[in-house]
């Protein structure tokens, strides 16, 4: 079976609430970091927002954990989740 890893837009629509929400957005990553993201950070341009790289059992069980995310409850931010299926990478092998 193919393994299926989200990749996560993390886009700023409001750079005053997401300046104000991030410590809040650094505790949900690091809460969820080890058990279900990647790879995840800003992009160079820091105003752009930042990508995470997920896994997660289904759709469903990411949008929960999405979810969570300070910078979405306040407006700050928004997801755009994309579906990859992993062919080839030097990660491919310690995905789960």
């Amino acid at each position: 079976m193919a393994k299926i890893v989200y990749v996560v837009r993390v886009v700023n629509r409001d750079p005053q609430a997401y300046l104000a929400n991030i410590d809040g957005h650094r505790a949900w990553i690091n809460k969820h970091a080890d058990a279900s993201f990647v790879l995840c950070g800003p992009f160079e341009d820091r105003s752009a927002g930042g990508m995470i790289i997920a896994q997660a059992e289904s759709r469903a069980a990411l949008d929960r954990i999405l979810a969570e995310d300070p910078l979405i409850a306040c407006g700050a931010a928004t997801h755009e989740v994309a579906p990859l299926e992993v062919a080839r990478g030097y990660l491919a092998q310690a995905l789960r």
